[in-house]
């Protein structure tokens, strides 16, 4: 059956899949006099990958099993890491809440997950998916490549990583420095366990992000997060 990713705490994704549950968007506050302009590119980024998270992460199951993959089937389970890169992980984030409250009320996939790092201002990490076994995880991932594509000039132009040590399949990309506020960057990958986006944005113009970086962070990312199951 097809699987899907919960809506989360900011929740502004446009043209649902038939089923998805879509809270209200807040309207955004006003800001005050002298506040400082970059505001509004931040929350329009957390917006981005929100809604970029909620259009790949939504797959088909294929009925194909090869005699490679079945080794790698639930291999791993989801464990949300305490913290990545210095930053704690926020447990009662508006995100995890959400998800948690979709889960029990049956209006997301049981096995769904998520976690953020850090925030706007200092730049944050956040990762959103769901545990399935897939047999053929290359093939997921070129299915949610070509719908998150279809709206996403990121992902249409994400290119093929090396998934290190867990194995399965990835792709990342990153947006162009001149295009946005805050450098960021977003990887996906699928293997025999889960499915899931990676999603990394700086706190400000100033600081880098290369397609490397995002690599190794969604690596090491699932290095501390998929745990032998």
């Amino acid at each position: 059956m097809p699987s899907e990713i919960p809506p989360t705490e900011d929740p502004t994704v446009e043209d649902p899949t038939p089923g998805d549950p879509v809270p209200e968007d807040p309207a955004p506050e006003d800001p005050a006099p002298g506040d400082p302009a970059p505001a509004a590119p931040r929350r329009n980024r957390r917006r981005w990958l929100i809604a970029a998270g909620a259009a790949v992460l939504v797959v088909a199951g294929t009925g194909y099993a090869f005699a490679d993959n079945i080794a790698g089937l639930g291999a791993y389970r989801y464990v949300t890491p305490r913290e990545f890169e210095g930053l704690p992980v926020e447990a009662d984030s508006p995100l995890t809440k959400r998800i948690q409250q979709e889960v029990a009320s049956g209006a997301a996939d049981p096995k769904a997950f998520g976690a953020s790092y850090g925030s706007p201002s200092s730049g944050y990490v956040m990762v959103m998916g769901y545990q399935r076994h897939d047999f053929w995880p290359s093939s997921s991932l070129a299915d949610a490549l070509r719908r998150g594509g279809a709206t996403n000039d990121v992902i249409l132009h994400a290119h093929r990583a090396d998934p290190g040590a867990r194995g399965g399949a990835m792709a990342c990309g990153i947006d162009p420095p001149s295009l946005v506020a805050q450098p960021s960057g977003i990887c996906l990958w699928a293997d025999g366990s889960m499915q899931a986006m990676f999603s990394e944005v700086r706190g400000s113009s100033s600081d880098t992000l290369t397609l490397d970086q995002v690599e190794a962070d969604a690596r090491a990312f699932r290095l501390l997060a998929e745990q032998p199951g």
